[in-house]
């Protein structure tokens, strides 16, 4: 990679993540030959990693560019996680097993201090022990919120935070109807298709009176 390709790949990180953290995550990125893409948000999920397969030639990592810097290092880490956890296990073991929560620890705890301290403070809760808790993960992701800009909450909420059959919609103008609640997802349906989706329940949607 050429010096100036370079510059212009952490120009474009320094935009995503806090700036203390971007030489790592090139270094990581690069040096791995991962394939990083940044998204459009998506109703399902905030991130993922993907390993060679099929038509897939390369390690792949997407993450929802719509994020706020916190939250999008947040997911960012819980993705390498993943690739870490292949380049040693392969994919014989649990995605989210003992052994991706080892090394989802060890990069939190070496990046802690790139989160704003009230955020670092849960981040020490959450890494304090083994299994890692889900639910605080999700209370992370939800305390970032607050990093977010502003304006985007004042006519929105989350989707958990919709009663079963509520009616919303979506950035990009679609209208789903809440149809079950699975953990951390929700399965809604798309109104116009009929087609079944699960989406992330920290996804901001705008709700429709319906």
């Amino acid at each position: 990679m050429t010096t100036e390709a370079i510059a212009k790949y952490k120009a474009t990180l320094k935009k995503y993540i806090p700036l203390d953290t971007v030489d790592f995550v090139f270094n990581y990125l690069s040096s791995n030959g991962i394939y990083f893409v940044i998204t459009k948000e998506r109703a399902s999920k905030l991130g993922d990693y993907r390993w060679p397969q099929h038509r897939y030639k390369y390690h792949q990592i997407t993450v929802n560019g719509n994020l706020n810097i916190y939250s999008f290092l947040f997911v960012l880490l819980h993705e390498m996680a993943h690739h870490a956890v292949y380049l040693k296990h392969k994919n014989t073991v649990n995605p989210h097993g003992i052994e991706w929560q080892q090394e989802y620890r060890n990069m939190l705890v070496l990046h802690k201090g790139a989160f704003p301290k009230d955020i670092e403070t849960v981040i020490d809760k959450y890494c304090s022990t083994l299994p890692l808790k889900n639910r605080i993960e999700n209370e992370i992701l939800d305390m970032m919120k607050i990093y977010d800009d502003a304006s985007k909450y004042l006519s929105t909420l989350q989707v958990k935070d919709l009663p079963i059959n509520a009616v919303f919609k979506t950035d990009d103008g679609r209208a789903f109807r809440v149809i079950e609640k699975l953990r951390t997802r929700y399965k809604c349906e798309h109104l116009e298709t009929k087609v079944q989706y699960l989406v992330h329940g920290t996804l901001r949607v705008t709700p429709i009176n319906n």
